[in-house]
């Protein structure tokens, strides 16, 4: 069995941190699961994150969004093209890669990429 370092999310919101013994992440996970927590982040033994260095790595990422504001137009083509995919059934990451692929905006790709990453 190995341990993993666990993130995850209480019901109420409370961010909560610990470890569990599982043989692989997916068990790990599907264990943080089960007790009632929704995981966030899950290390192996050799990954060593700490909390600081998740929110610099946060804050560098609102960062980038900060730099590529949307004008409104693009706001609207963004949210109504990602509303209709989801609704047809798109799975969220495939509907992010067609906005990246299909805008012409820089900025709606960037922001597009961004987000697909971190979820």
């Amino acid at each position: 069995m190995i341990t993993y370092k666990y993130y995850a999310i209480k019901k109420d919101g409370t961010k909560v941190e610990g470890k569990v013994e599982a043989l692989n992440e997916r068990e790990a996970r599907s264990a943080i699961m089960q007790l009632g927590l929704l995981p966030t982040r899950v290390l192996t033994p050799n990954e060593t994150e700490t909390r600081d260095d998740i929110k610099k790595k946060n804050i560098e990422a609102r960062k980038k969004f900060a730099l590529k504001k949307l004008s409104m137009r693009e706001k609207i083509d963004f949210t109504v093209t990602l509303q209709t995919l989801i609704k047809a059934g798109v799975p969220l990451i495939e509907a992010l890669v067609f906005l990246e692929t299909d805008t012409s905006s820089k900025r709606v790709k960037a922001i597009s990429t961004e987000i697909r990453r971190q979820v």
